[in-house]
């Protein structure tokens, strides 16, 4: 929750150092997410079905793994949304 607090507030006033700090935060809060999610899913789904959900978890991971990349590449080059317009500031 701190990264996203810094992320937050660093964002709108181009701060570069907070706002790296807060990716930093998220990443390392979130990166246990999905092993827990893969150990969890044969308690979660049964043992009969915990090797096709975790397929289809694997499956998505390697999508989004995929896509993530040349989607934040185009990101830029699009013009800024109504929605967040303190965030694009950052992206010029």
């Amino acid at each position: 929750m701190t990264g996203a607090a810094l992320i937050a507030v660093a964002l709108p006033f181009a701060a570069f150092a907070p706002a790296v700090a807060g990716f930093i935060a998220v990443g390392l809060g979130c990166g246990p997410i999905f092993p827990c999610m893969l150990h969890a899913t044969p308690t979660n789904f049964g043992a009969e079905h915990s090797g096709s959900v975790i397929g289809v978890q694997m499956a998505f991971a390697y999508c989004g793994m995929t896509f993530t990349p040349s989607s934040s590449a185009n990101l830029p080059k699009r013009p800024p949304s109504a929605c967040c317009p303190s965030a694009w500031r950052c992206w010029r």
